[in-house]
């Protein structure tokens, strides 16, 4: 050892054994281990959505009959009176005032301030 790197009294540095290659990570896949392996992987896919789909409708398996098509609801909501359908025509300027009112009073400040101040902005 250098004069840096002392060894540690009691301990012992080893060297790995073996280098390992690089491709071990990496190795190549048998077709027969594919095989196998695409295997078990649809066949967990397939339990999973067996299990889903029966989790979710224990009815509809049992009967194996298609299930009929739900009734629309109809709601009755009565005679629509035409003369409530229709907005109340107002001019741009009164449209800027009411926003510009709502707007300070959503900050918190005098709703009134803005006439006076709606020149200037």
């Amino acid at each position: 050892m250098t004069e840096k790197h002392r060894p540690i009294a009691g301990f012992r540095i080893v060297r790995p054994s073996v280098a390992r290659s690089r491709m071990s990570g990496n190795r190549l896949v048998w077709p027969a281990e594919m095989r196998r392996l695409l295997e078990a992987f649809l066949t967990n896919e397939l339990r999973r959505s067996l299990a889903r789909t029966s989790a979710a409708e224990p009815a509809a398996q049992s009967t194996r009959e298609p299930t009929p098509p739900l009734p629309r609801k109809v709601f009755n909501v009565g005679r629509i009176d035409p003369s409530k359908c229709t907005l109340p025509i107002i001019s741009e300027a009164e449209a800027k005032a009411i926003g510009g009112r709502e707007t300070f009073m959503h900050f918190g400040l005098d709703p009134d301030l803005y006439s006076a101040t709606c020149d200037t902005l």
